[in-house]
């Protein structure tokens, strides 16, 4: 269970004064990532809607290929919705039980 809770900044690093090197473990790491996931899903949702966008007005009238487009489309949006969906309900258990599940 030490390998867990180990020195990151020596371990991976080689820096103590590295950013990443901070982290007190693991657990830092999925809390860093979860705090970020809307602007992380955001800046993909931007990249699917212009590709699928782009899929749609090149696609030159096949009716295949819009298709496949907006299909790309509703699970870019889908996708982003269950992102934030779930962010929003570990939002209200972290303000219904009163710790902080993300730092």
């Amino acid at each position: 269970m030490n390998l867990l809770a180990g020195d990151f900044g020596s371990t991976f690093f080689n820096n103590p004064n590295h950013p990443l090197a901070q982290m007190s473990g693991p657990s830092t790491l999925v809390s860093l990532f979860l705090s970020n996931s809307i602007i992380i899903a955001g800046v993909i949702l931007l990249f699917i809607i212009v590709f699928a966008g782009y899929g749609i007005v090149g696609a030159g009238g096949n009716p295949q290929k819009v298709a496949a487009s907006m299909k790309l489309l509703t699970y870019g949006v889908a996708g982003f919705l269950l992102i934030f969906a779930a962010y929003f309900i570990v939002t209200i258990i972290q303000t219904l039980t009163g710790t902080n599940l993300v730092q």
